[in-house]
């Protein structure tokens, strides 16, 4: 938030006395946690795919796990009251 406030700010001196650090400290800190450098920037986006394929992996073997279960539950009502494709196949035989 400093930084932010430093950034926008052209009394640089005041913000850093009022976080209570010298000038210099900052700007050591600043060089030292900054922000990402290059490296960790590629990994991060490395990440971000990998991350991505797996959830999707995970979701569509959930789905496929569902559908050789028989469906996540009882089938719902139809909106229009008639039978449920269960209902339908169990009453054939009779």
């Amino acid at each position: 938030m400093a930084s932010l406030n430093i950034a926008q700010s052209a009394r640089r001196f005041g913000v850093v006395k009022t976080v209570g650090i010298t000038e210099q400290t900052y700007y050591r800190w600043r060089k030292e946690y900054g922000g990402p450098k290059v490296e960790q920037a590629r990994r991060f986006k490395e990440l971000e795919r990998e991350n991505t394929h797996l959830r999707r992996a995970v979701t569509d073997l959930t789905l496929d796990k569902l559908i050789l279960k028989g469906g996540a539950g009882p089938w719902p009502k139809p909106a229009y009251g008639g039978r449920t494709p269960r209902e339908t196949s169990n009453t054939k035989d009779q």
